[in-house]
């Protein structure tokens, strides 16, 4: 790919994600406090972030893709306890991602390394890959390919998970990759 579009997917991805308002030190937060392997209370992102915490969770209400535990607790946002099938093992954590790009990204926004391992939903074949804050390593099947979601419908800005995240694979192989999308077109 040549760099040019490479730039211009990453300025649509940045895009995206203004629009749905993720973009934001609240998030960036979030995601430190996740990695750790542990719930996240609201009251705890309010103090590391030096806002009330009705404002916090006024924020965090007009993200429905928003996960919680039975306390109250935020589980899930972009990088989740909540197990999907895309794993990260960080350190000594076992972390999960709701889509394949978010393994790609989470590494290099947190400044980690991850080996990840998830499924083709095409031949339910595993895939396996480290990603490092600099690269991509052992990605298997080498012939991998991932999915991104660069831009959405107009009408579709609410819920990033149901618009963008489900539709976020690893493949097997190009030929996986081209039949889940001829099926979901």
């Amino acid at each position: 790919m040549q760099k040019t579009q490479l730039e211009a997917i990453a300025q649509a991805v940045c895009k995206r994600q203004e629009r749905y308002q993720r973009h934001t030190y609240l998030f960036d937060q979030l995601v430190q406090l996740l990695v750790q392997g542990q719930p996240v209370a609201p009251e705890l992102l309010a103090s590391r972030l030096h806002r009330n915490l009705d404002e916090v969770r006024s924020i965090l209400q007009a993200h429905p893709e928003m996960e919680y535990d039975e306390q109250g607790n935020l589980v899930g946002s972009g990088l989740t306890l909540v197990p999907t099938a895309h794993q990260l093992q960080v350190e000594q954590r076992t972390l999960f991602a709701w889509c394949a790009f978010d393994t790609l990204t989470n590494p290099v926004e947190l400044h980690l390394s991850a080996q990840v391992t998830s499924r083709c939903p095409v031949t339910g074949s595993s895939i396996h890959l480290t990603v490092t804050p600099e690269q991509v390593l052992g990605l298997e099947p080498a012939e991998s390919q991932v999915s991104l979601v660069v831009d959405v419908a107009g009408g579709c800005r609410h819920n990033v998970r149901e618009d963008v995240c489900n539709y976020g694979h690893f493949f097997a192989s190009r030929e996986a990759a081209f039949r889940w999308q001829a099926a979901h077109h």
